[in-house]
């Protein structure tokens, strides 16, 4: 059989073609449109990124809280824009805003971004509140008050992350510090007592890694935490559209139903 170029048959030609009855052709055409989804060509496509992998941002390829966030903010849009995850490191993103190219970062703070008050830069109402929680092992627990209270001791940290209120006293020397690539990492280090004693963690990921792992009862979380903050969508260099659909967005994320169910999903409690 020769090959088919559809947009040049009619209806009568594809029958000779193929050869089918009429009803016959017309279900199978109905069942090959809807198998594909409509893409609306006015939707504005907007590039997402997040540099966070650690659970529950990323659980395993294509799943995790920032793919269900992404999900639902196409569901929310309705066809107005495309938002396309793309996930890099936090080095890659920093060169992104940098040189003012348009998107939009997830999960992120002012506190964290050298040029927050970037004229390119739109900030989003909070889409959640945390706390950077110091965590030690239940056998040696360490109870956070101010930076003099863990001077002597390691701090397991990550590569790239600022640690607020602690970062003058690591380059002093007084605490030290060794990084890994992940929070995960760094909880498994220190509750296996492999050399470290203490490592600050996101309220946020917390949750899920103590009960993935069944630390619940090994960790200790100091009742201080190292600081509190909120995360937001950054927008760089944004359309006005763009910046009106994140605004209304996220006002409404408190009362969002699928929003809370995608926070339960992931054992984000502290908000």
């Amino acid at each position: 059989m020769l090959p088919l170029n559809t947009s040049e048959l009619s209806t009568r030609s594809l029958l000779a073609h193929f050869k089918l009855p009429a009803a016959l052709l017309l279900v199978i055409l109905c069942l090959t449109c809807l198998s594909y989804p409509t893409i609306s060509n006015a939707a504005q496509k907007v590039d997402v990124w997040c540099y966070y992998n650690d659970p529950p941002f990323t659980i395993e390829p294509k799943h995790g809280l920032k793919f269900d966030l992404v999900k639902l903010m196409n569901e929310e849009a309705k066809g107005k824009f495309f938002f396309e995850l793309l996930s890099m490191s936090r080095k890659r993103l920093d060169t992104f805003l940098s040189h003012g190219i348009p998107g939009a970062v997830l999960f992120v703070s002012p506190d964290w971004m050298k040029e927050r008050g970037d004229a390119k830069f739109v900030w989003s109402k909070p889409i959640l509140h945390g706390r950077n929680e110091i965590v030690s092992r239940r056998k040696d627990p360490i109870r956070y008050s101010k930076p003099k209270s863990l001077y002597g001791l390691t701090l397991a940290g990550v590569f790239g992350h600022k640690y607020k209120n602690l970062d003058e006293a690591i380059a002093q020397g007084k605490i030290t510090r060794i990084d890994s690539a992940s929070m995960d990492q760094n909880l498994r280090t220190v509750i296996e007592n492999r050399g470290k004693d203490f490592t600050p963690i996101a309220s946020s990921v917390l949750g899920y890694l103590l009960h993935k792992y069944g630390y619940e009862n090994k960790a200790y979380i100091s009742p201080t935490p190292l600081h509190t903050y909120a995360r937001y969508i950054l927008l760089n260099n944004p359309s006005p559209d763009l910046v009106e659909f994140i605004a209304e967005f996220t006002s409404g994320l408190s009362k969002n139903k699928k929003w809370q169910k995608i926070k339960t999903k992931y054992k984000i409690y502290y908000n």
